[in-house]
């Protein structure tokens, strides 16, 4: 996916998550064992870049709320990021169909086992789509 392509995805997600997710909190409870146990994720116009997974120019682009702006008021220019790792992009990007829509969408909750990524957390939650 070149820049271009990858504009038209983060504008339309950005817009999604303006829509559905941005300042909210939701909670997921589940039952693992004999308790009940949740955890709580927060929706910030900050948070929103790390879902993209691309590079913003920081010489164009003050931060990851800038660049969440820039993208959810239809502003974002293919000139603004960079994509260190394509295939990783390409992956996240597909994965926010999903991710907007977590709230109805979750149906697992579970401890995060380390099977080589770079991801640090205790628990994920999503689909068998996206987490």
């Amino acid at each position: 996916m070149n820049n271009k392509q990858a504009v038209i995805e983060i504008i339309k997600h950005a817009q999604e998550y303006q829509n559905n997710l941005l300042d909210k909190n939701i909670l997921f409870a589940f039952q693992q064992n004999n308790s009940i146990e949740f955890i709580e994720s927060e929706f910030l116009d900050k948070r929103f870049l790390h879902l993209t997974g691309v590079s913003i120019d920081l010489s164009i682009v003050r931060g990851s709320s800038d660049f969440f702006n820039l993208a959810a008021n239809g502003n974002l220019k293919d000139t603004h990021f960079t994509q260190n790792n394509p295939k990783i992009i390409a992956s996240k990007l597909s994965a926010l169909d999903q991710t907007m829509s977590i709230q109805t969408t979750a149906r697992e909750v579970g401890d995060f086992q380390n099977n080589g990524g770079n991801l640090y957390t205790e628990k994920l939650s999503g689909s068998a789509k996206a987490c």
